[in-house]
């Protein structure tokens, strides 16, 4: 997942680099970079050790650095309205753990 998601920062940078407006970027980012993550992040999510969800933290660390160098990671989110990963990740086994129970309406 790591390697899929290096592939696309690349992408990032290219567009930092030739000028691309940071809301542009940041719609790239969100719907190329952080797609890998969430993808089906209620199989894998309870199986995630700590360091490679440290992991996962740095390279949004990294691609929200190259958008806003000046502004640190938290100012940053705020700053766009993301959501730190970890806690997208918990959001959505939680609902994944509520449609498992047979009386949820898209369990079946």
């Amino acid at each position: 997942m790591l390697q899929k998601v290096a592939k696309r920062m690349y992408c990032i940078i290219y567009l930092v680099k030739a000028g691309v407006p940071v809301c542009d970027i940041l719609c790239v980012n969100c719907t190329v970079v952080h797609f890998i993550f969430e993808y089906a992040c209620p199989v894998w999510h309870p199986g995630l050790t700590k360091t490679l969800s440290k992991d996962i933290k740095r390279v949004q660390k990294h691609s929200l650095k190259l958008l806003c160098p000046n502004f640190s990671y938290s100012e940053a989110l705020n700053k766009f309205g993301l959501d730190r990963l970890d806690d997208r990740r918990d959001l959505i086994t939680k609902i994944f753990r509520e449609i498992k129970d047979s009386k949820h309406p898209l369990h079946y």
